[in-house]
């Protein structure tokens, strides 16, 4: 029998886009790569060797502010990234536990 092409639809959808996880990695990325820059921009003023920031890091509590908001930005980026990565990886297929696949080699 034929199965008409509505028909199999109903029976298997049709997966989600994963384009909105791709761009959310994305981001991910690029809120990494500012925390760093935070990061580092931050422990260099509180070392002693300021860099061209305007007066956004003069002092050590602006420059402890800077450190302290890079680190929780790339703990966020990190967070984001892991969260992904593994939505992207993961398939619609049942979930089984490790130790019961088949052992390979």
């Amino acid at each position: 029998m034929k199965l008409t092409d509505s028909y199999a639809r109903t029976l298997r959808p049709r997966k989600p886009s994963r384009w909105l996880w791709r761009f959310a990695a994305l981001l991910a990325l690029l809120f990494g790569i500012v925390g760093l820059l935070m990061g580092f921009t931050g422990a260099a003023t509180l070392l002693g060797h300021p860099l061209v920031l305007g007066e956004f890091n003069d002092t050590a509590s602006e420059a402890g502010v800077l450190l302290g908001g890079g680190l929780f930005l790339l703990l966020l980026a990190i967070l984001l990234w892991r969260k992904c990565r593994r939505s992207l990886q993961a398939g619609n297929d049942l979930s089984i536990a490790p130790h019961l696949l088949k052992k390979r080699g």
